[in-house]
């Protein structure tokens, strides 16, 4: 598996994360291609 990610500050103790997942060999059968994600997270400190 292969991942990208960005961290951004939104406010002060507030952040937002994308990243972008690339998974060449998913499941168990090798006949199926390769599979990418798209996932987004929000990080609040307190």
């Amino acid at each position: 598996m292969f991942q990208g990610y960005y961290q951004a500050q939104l406010f002060q103790g507030t952040y937002f994360q994308p990243a972008v997942s690339y998974i060449p060999t998913p499941g168990s059968s090798p006949s199926l291609g390769g599979a990418w994600a798209l996932t987004f997270r929000i990080t609040v400190l307190f």
